[in-house]
């Protein structure tokens, strides 16, 4: 199975595809406009992208794991599967045991 960072990947990518207005948003960055950042056009993309998906959730009032679970070709099973590694790797993160992070968060219980 793929890292969550492959899925935010994928995800924003589809994000792209399916957005022209934003297609049109970074065919507009110059390399002066990065250089006078001190970044790459490159980087400066993938920091835009990002950042118009996370608006993107936000503007949908979902937060951005199930934003990516929306674009991303998986099975429901594997979307759950993604899901619960995401929340597993942040309770560890936190220090907090699965049990009492299910807990904490009773909308998880069904992963």
């Amino acid at each position: 199975m793929k890292d969550y960072s492959e899925y935010f990947r994928e995800a924003v990518a589809s994000f792209l595809a399916q957005n022209p207005a934003l297609q049109k948003e970074l065919a507009c960055i110059t390399v002066d406009e990065a250089e006078s950042i001190g970044t790459t056009v490159e980087t400066l993309h993938s920091q835009v992208m990002n950042q118009r998906f996370v608006e993107h959730a936000t503007q949908l009032g979902i937060d951005t794991n199930h934003l990516v679970l929306q674009f991303i070709d998986a099975s429901e099973n594997e979307k759950n599967q993604i899901l619960k590694n995401y929340h597993q790797n942040l309770a560890n993160s936190l220090g907090i045991d699965w049990q009492d992070y299910i807990s904490i968060n009773p909308h998880l219980s069904h992963l």
